[in-house]
């Protein structure tokens, strides 16, 4: 699936919730996209990544040179997660597989938002902040399977948001300093 232009869901400027905005497929191509599903008088929207495995790298990260294979279904930058972390939308990366942040996600403007990072395998993760406005963060590893699968999390600084981890009966949570 290939995603490009601007996609909106946006609550209107008197009041409303942000809408939901869904980019599935095994395999995205997401660079180019833009678009908000906020809401200035109301809850934020969510957007939602839905492909095989995840990973999010910073703006010119090379394919190919990944931790979880030769290349990855798809790669996500961060500065295009923290555009939509800072303009008021909730972001999920929901991987049926594995989940790499290889870089920082900083949250430096905008309200409150969620990030929720969710996979039915492994989660690794770079540092998770915000300095402006809550950021909830919330890790789900669908681990009932067995195997080693589990979340490996180094910090999170929410400024004021929520943290929830958790998962199927096989998850296995540790600090990967």
């Amino acid at each position: 699936t290939t995603a490009q232009g601007a996609i909106y869901a946006k609550g209107g400027a008197q009041g409303g919730d942000g809408g939901r905005i869904e980019t599935s497929g095994h395999t995205l191509i997401t660079q180019g996209v833009t678009g908000s599903a906020s809401a200035p008088k109301g809850m934020a929207g969510e957007w939602l990544f839905d492909p095989g495995t995840i990973e999010v790298r910073s703006d010119g990260g090379a394919l190919g040179s990944s931790s979880l294979s030769a290349s990855s279904d798809t790669w996500i930058t961060d500065t295009s997660i923290e555009s939509f972390l800072n303009n008021g939308t909730s972001v999920t990366l929901a991987a049926n597989e594995h989940l790499v942040v290889h870089t920082d996600i900083n949250k430096t403007a905008g309200g409150d938002v969620t990030l929720t990072l969710k996979a039915n395998g492994r989660i690794s993760t770079g540092n998770i902040y915000s300095t402006a406005g809550k950021l909830n963060v919330v890790v789900w590893v669908e681990a009932d399977g067995g195997g080693s699968y589990g979340a490996s999390l180094v910090n999170i600084s929410t400024n004021g948001g929520h943290v929830w981890v958790g998962g199927g009966a096989g998850t296995r949570v540790w600090n990967g300093l």
